[in-house]
């Protein structure tokens, strides 16, 4: 973390899992920024999707960020299964969090997984979810990230804009491919939104 502080002026973020209170103390000493580790969906709908720990635990890695002064993203993934109830409830958990950023995912059903059957969730309850969060939510940055192209399309993804969303993942994913970045560029110049940072790679 030292390193990179030295050679780049950003702010270093982590994903690495759930943590204990000491990993906790040793990254906020560090001087990590941001801390990214997604519930993935609401408490009555986890064990559905994960079976080799418990959403409290989870929950319980979030909190100790929370609290050692780390900047919290956490978020997840809706369509996979869960019911309008349990997104709202997933919605609730978030906003008692207060996280700074949540990032909204929608499933895109791979062959061969567990979920590889099912349909994507349907646009207009894409964008209702969008919209819930945002109440939820009011300062929190809601950013899209997977899944949206085959979700929403490219009108849903301009509506959900307009509707909540404030903050883009652009380009491909780590698994699958998304919109090209000029693609997201033009829509978001096409809507007077401001990019507030840019990496020059693009």
């Amino acid at each position: 973390v030292a390193a990179i502080k030295e050679a780049v002026d950003i702010n270093v973020a982590a994903s690495l899992g759930m943590l204990t209170q000491e990993q906790v103390d040793e990254l906020a000493e560090m001087g990590v920024h941001r801390y990214n580790h997604n519930l993935e969906t609401a408490r009555s709908y986890f064990t559905e999707v994960v079976t080799t720990h418990t959403w409290e635990e989870r929950w319980d890695t979030l909190r100790m960020v929370r609290d050692a002064g780390m900047e919290v993203c956490c978020g997840g993934i809706v369509g996979m299964g869960e019911t309008r109830a349990q997104r709202a409830e997933f919605a609730a958990q978030l906003a008692e969090l207060t996280p700074d950023e949540v990032p909204l995912n929608f499933l895109n059903p791979r062959p061969g997984t567990p979920f590889g059957d099912k349909e994507p969730l349907e646009a207009k309850e894409a964008l209702r979810t969008i919209a819930a969060f945002r109440l939820a939510l009011p300062r929190t940055i809601l950013r899209y990230a997977g899944g949206r192209e085959i979700t929403l399309g490219d009108l849903g993804t301009e509506q959900g804009l307009l509707g909540g969303i404030n903050a883009v993942i652009v380009g491909n994913y780590l698994t699958t491919l998304g919109r090209p970045a000029t693609a997201d560029l033009e829509l978001l110049d096409k809507l007077s939104m401001p990019v507030k940072a840019l990496s020059a790679t693009l």
